[in-house]
């Protein structure tokens, strides 16, 4: 688990891949996430709002999916 300070640890698991991930999601669906499993920080910053949050957003879900694609096949 993850803590800043204070704050509470937070962890949620990907739903892609099952694994604990930490980060956080922001408003117009600005993301980063932590997967210490396989040792990656996704991060997103959009140009303009988006619906949605974490993997309710298309475009993070597009990029996330892409991400972990790539680490799939280079283990193949």
């Amino acid at each position: 688990m993850i803590s800043f300070g204070d704050t509470d640890p937070f962890e949620v698991e990907n739903k892609m891949t099952g694994n604990p991930i930490a980060g956080h999601g922001g408003y117009g669906c600005q993301e980063v996430n932590f997967d210490t499993t396989n040792g990656v920080v996704i991060s997103y910053v959009t140009n303009g709002l988006k619906l949605g949050m974490y993997e309710d957003c298309p475009t993070y879900s597009r990029l996330q999916r892409a991400v972990y694609d790539v680490i799939q096949k280079s283990r193949s």
